[in-house]
């Protein structure tokens, strides 16, 4: 079963384009999650993508989501 967790995040600044978005990176980082799921064209950056893929962490659009949802099935 899926485990919810709050996580608290550090700031991280000056990391995407758009600035708000930089909280987003950080909760991705620091919850150790295995996709970020987006369609923000700020976080598909290759400098967004690139630290990402470095941490472990997935980037995959919402279509991408619901197909692997149901692979799984």
């Amino acid at each position: 079963m899926p485990r919810l967790e709050i996580v608290a995040a550090p700031e991280l600044a000056g990391i995407c384009r758009d600035p708000d978005d930089d909280k987003v990176i950080a909760v991705a980082l620091f919850g150790e999650v295995d996709y970020l799921v987006t369609e923000d064209e700020d976080l598909l950056t290759p400098q967004v993508v690139h630290l990402l893929q470095r941490a472990g962490v997935g980037i995959i659009s919402s279509s991408e989501l619901i197909d692997l949802v149901q692979r799984l099935r």
